[in-house]
């Protein structure tokens, strides 16, 4: 186990000559220590930074490549005046820099990298607008800018890379769907393969003061199925909802600890939780804005954490994006491969689970479509998707206001002729990303603050990299996804729990209900005064009402930034 939550943070003067020794910056976990240390020909004794050190002598820019953990590393040499930086695979180690002529600095939240001398604290208005646009209607992709001007994040799965001559940034990995060592023969090996690398992902991000989330569904079963088999005790928690005819989620969460026999296990609703308290809480450590408005009402478990003074928290986030994937986007795949009645099978056994009634001829005629449409198109995959001020809900006069595009051009995947590990690209590592990586990196700089970490089993990279690469039957079959993971957890929970047809788990707390509660009855009315941006969307579009304690909430910690720009 190596140390928790060391802090990142340097700056470096470029104006004036060094002859320091090589300095290495380093905050994370490396899980495969024994391996390196055989490569390297390193003692066991020797701290990451020697590896890390190490590994950059012998691989260069490519080091990152050779490390498995969650990390963020900067390495600097003085004499020769270049900087290396690198992230993990999805950023369970946020990375934030700054450049210019005169320094480099970097830090792994934005308070410390702000507290520099010398940085600007310009806010990045396009940014942080879009917050109120993009994100609130669920069609922001993945950028590595921040909602300051001129400080970047340094994009999970690549390193960072600045000489007297420029800056380059590269990825050091990338998924590959198809790996030529992969020999799953049967769906037996396959449950064998899986359940080692389930195995090897949980144990890698135990410690002896582990805690785990606890929902009704099958990644929170998986990973707290596997600590019990591995006899190591977690402290489970769960979001409930006591109010009257919200308890099916803690029925199921129930079901778990049971079949598991789970012997420390809290279920936490909203009678304690303070709300203004958390929303502080969040502005500090974000130095303003977040992404998501989760953070701020998870923050009941985070705080039970935090006082058990547990160091980590397992969370399932993650796994239907790939370890636990619905495989949705299956038609495209049977039709290349002429699999008609493979396809015409699934489809059929789809809609019955789902309870829909739809004839044979319906089915066939969708069929046909799909088949003249991929006759029409081949293999083109992609499509280019205008968005206009009126798709984002934005008032004319804000274009003007802040100097704003009219158009967004976005080049995205034609969701009708996508194969599944197109989808799980995109999803994980790719423009759709945005949701995952945000969700990983805004957790982690919460969890910090409160004395933890956030780690997560089913985002490890060997454990996606053979998940990636299993062909469709074993990701889909008898007219449902997430078809490993089912057989797999068969051992372990009841079948109302493994065999059921909709979507279960998610830990979207009661606290989220209260605060909607307390915002329509006007609780929060002089606190949201005087805010930027709160007339951004256009009242006459249908989702303005929805959306107005979102935005209400966000234009709260998005204020201070707002003052300081004007």
């Amino acid at each position: 186990m190596s140390t928790l939550n060391r802090k990142l943070c340097l700056q470096i003067p470029l104006t004036q000559p060094q002859s320091l020794p090589l300095q290495i910056t380093w905050s994370g976990r490396i899980d495969n220590r024994r391996e390196l240390e055989n490569l390297l020909s390193l003692s066991p004794d020797d701290p990451d930074e020697v590896l890390v050190h190490a590994a950059f002598l012998r691989f260069h820019t490519r080091c990152a490549y050779y490390i498995l953990g969650d990390f963020a590393f900067v390495i600097w040499d003085p004499k020769l005046r270049t900087l290396y930086a690198a992230r993990d695979i999805f950023g369970c180690k946020p990375l934030y820099y700054y450049h210019d002529a005169s320094q480099i600095a970097c830090a792994d939240t934005l308070p410390d990298l702000l507290a520099l001398p010398g940085i600007p604290q310009k806010a990045n208005v396009l940014e942080i607008l879009s917050v109120f646009t993009e994100v609130l209607a669920s069609s922001k992709l993945y950028t590595d800018a921040t909602y300051y001007q001129d400080i970047y994040r340094l994009t999970p799965g690549h390193y960072l890379w600045i000489t007297p001559a420029g800056l380059e940034k590269k990825a050091y990995w990338t998924l590959d769907w198809n790996r030529s060592d992969l020999a799953i023969k049967n769906e037996s090996e396959c449950l064998e393969a899986f359940q080692e690398l389930l195995f090897r992902a949980v144990r890698r991000r135990l410690s002896d003061k582990t805690a785990s989330e606890l929902s009704g569904g099958l990644d929170c079963s998986l990973i707290l199925s596997t600590t019990q088999t591995l006899q190591h005790s977690v402290h489970a928690l769960g979001h409930v909802d006591r109010r009257e005819g919200s308890s099916s989620e803690h029925v199921r969460m129930e079901l778990i600890a049971t079949a598991l026999k789970l012997s420390d296990v809290g279920y936490v609703d909203d009678t304690h939780f303070e709300f203004l308290p958390a929303l502080e809480l969040c502005r500090r450590s974000f130095a303003g804005g977040m992404p998501f408005i989760f953070f701020c009402f998870a923050q009941n478990i985070y705080q039970i954490v935090a006082q058990q003074k547990k160091s980590v928290l397992l969370s399932g986030f993650g796994g239907d994006e790939c370890v636990t994937g619905h495989a949705t986007p299956f038609i495209f795949t049977y039709l290349q491969r002429h699999e008609y009645r493979t396809l015409w099978q699934e489809l059929t056994k789809a809609q019955h689970f789902k309870g829909a009634a739809v004839s044979q001829r319906k089915l066939l005629k969708n069929i046909l479509s799909a088949q003249l449409r991929l006759w029409r198109h081949g293999k083109s995959l992609h499509r280019s998707l205008t968005l206009t001020d009126q798709d984002l809900y934005l008032r004319p006069e804000y274009y003007e206001r802040y100097h704003l595009p009219h158009r967004y051009e976005n080049h995205l995947v034609n969701p009708f002729f996508e194969q599944i590990h197109h989808r799980e690209y995109q999803n994980l590592v790719g423009p759709d990303s945005f949701h995952v990586r945000m969700r990983v990196e805004y957790s982690a700089i919460l969890a910090q603050a409160l004395g933890f970490e956030y780690r997560y089993p089913l985002l490890d990279r060997e454990l996606i990299e053979f998940c990636y690469a299993l062909p469709l039957h074993f990701k889909r079959q008898q007219g449902r996804g997430r078809y490993l993971a089912r057989r797999y957890l068969q051992r372990y929970v009841p079948s109302d729990i493994y065999d059921n047809p909709s979507k279960l788990g998610g830990i979207v707390p009661a606290t989220l209900e209260q605060y909607l509660r307390d915002f329509a009855a006007g609780k929060y009315t002089d606190l949201f005064q005087d805010q930027p941006w709160i007339d951004l969307q256009k009242p006459a579009h249908p989702e303005h009402a929805q959306l107005k304690p979102f935005s209400a909430l966000m234009g709260y910690l998005f204020r201070a930034m707002a003052r300081r720009n004007v």
